[in-house]
C-alpha cells in the first residue's frame, strides 16, 4: 500500500442506481438492479453501501433491501452524483476503506476515484457499456459491465395480495 495503511478490508460502494438502470429506470427493477450491482461489485459482509436515486427508485427498495445500505432519494440534474460525493470525501475513503467501487459510469466520479487510488485505496467501476465515461478507461480503472436488459420486473404489491 502507498502512504496509508488500511486496518479494514471494507469496501465503500457509492451507487447511482438510476444511472445503472438507464432506460429501465421507470420499471419496477430496482431491487434486481441493486442485487446485480452487488454481485458485479463483489459485495461482502461489512461493506458500506450508499445508494442515491430518484425517489421512485428508492421507494422500490426501501423495504426490500438485499443488504444493509443507506438510501438517499434525490431529484434533479446530477443530484445523486453530488449526494454520493458529499458522503464520500477522498480523505474519508482513503482513511477508512481498502476499496472503493463506483456504481455509475458518470465522469463526475473520476476525480474522486483518482484521489482514492493515489491514497492507496483500490478502485473499481460498475457501469453500463453505453453510459461509461471514457476517462475511466483512460486512467485504467477496472470496469465491470452492468447489463440492465435482463433484470426481472418485481411483482406488484397488489398482485402479491391476491
Amino acid at each position: 500500500m502507498s502512504k496509508h495503511q488500511h486496518d479494514a478490508t471494507r469496501t465503500l460502494h457509492i451507487v447511482d442506481l438510476e444511472n445503472l438502470l438507464g432506460d429501465r429506470r421507470k420499471e419496477e427493477v430496482a431491487v434486481a438492479g441493486l442485487r446485480h450491482y452487488l454481485d458485479l461489485a463483489a459485495w461482502e459482509e461489512g461493506d458500506q453501501v450508499l445508494v442515491a436515486a430518484h425517489g421512485e427508485i428508492i421507494r422500490q427498495i426501501g423495504f426490500d433491501r438485499p443488504v444493509p445500505c443507506s438510501l438517499h432519494a434525490t431529484c434533479g440534474e446530477d443530484a445523486a452524483d453530488l449526494m454520493l460525493l458529499s458522503y464520500a470525501p477522498a480523505e474519508l475513503v482513503v482513511r477508512r476503506y481498502a476499496r472503493l467501487v463506483v456504481g455509475s459510469g458518470d465522469g463526475i466520479f473520476v476525480r474522486r476515484a483518482l484521489a482514492a487510488r493515489a491514497g492507496g485505496t483500490g478502485v473499481a467501476v460498475v457501469a453500463r457499456a453505453d453510459g461509461c465515461s471514457a476517462r475511466y478507461r483512460r486512467w485504467a480503472f477496472p470496469i465491470r459491465r452492468f447489463v440492465a436488459d435482463d433484470l426481472p420486473v418485481a411483482d406488484s404489491a397488489f398482485d402479491l395480495a391476491a
